[in-house]
């Protein structure tokens, strides 16, 4: 892969996303899909857990409309890592307003903001900006006027690429320790 970085700029990560909708919860009936800060597996970059909750007995952080390509970046005690791919399409899905919800726009692929957002150095800086004690957390505002590297839209998906090829090649090579152990332990 060919990188030409003479085309990058450094912009607002916020300059790079569309805004996510919200819902009022008392207009709401039924049930949804909801994601808190604690369905985010911080080790696996993942959503762990989703719950099916009834409006009517739902938290009031729940307000944040979820989709695809999203990523949902933790506010509260960033050092944790609570940063999440949305990878699959999923109906009613409603995440916590504890995230800052990353939306890719025309400018920018989705898959490469949520390596940008979750890289080390992304976290390292918020994490310094945090405000609280007992509840350290940054802003939506915070988050959004980070600066990134933005490459061309063609590198970026590139380089996304090369990154959940990277992840899925050590998933499976995990899985292949997992594997051997049990075979050892057996034998």
């Amino acid at each position: 892969m060919k990188l030409r970085k003479d085309k990058w700029e450094f912009v607002k990560l916020g300059d790079v996303c569309e805004k996510a909708k919200s819902v009022n919860i008392r207009k709401q009936h039924g049930s949804f899909s909801y994601i808190d800060i604690g369905s985010v597996n911080s080790e696996l970059k993942r959503v762990s857990e989703i719950q099916e909750l009834d409006w009517s007995i739902a938290s009031s952080r729940a307000r944040q409309i979820v989709r695809k390509g999203d990523t949902l970046f933790s506010t509260v005690r960033v050092n944790l890592e609570r940063v999440a791919f949305i990878e699959n399409e999923q109906n009613n899905l409603i995440a916590s307003t504890g995230f800052t919800v990353v939306r890719a726009n025309d400018k920018s692929d989705g898959q490469y903001l949520f390596y940008t957002v979750s890289s080390p150095q992304f976290i390292d800086k918020l994490s310094k900006l945090q405000k609280g004690t007992a509840y350290p957390a940054v802003t939506d505002k915070i988050v959004f006027n980070e600066e990134i590297p933005l490459p061309p839209l063609e590198e970026q998906k590139q380089i996304a690429a090369l990154f959940h090829s990277i992840e899925t090649a050590m998933e499976q090579v995990d899985g292949q320790e997992k594997n051997l152990k049990a075979l050892q332990k057996n034998l």
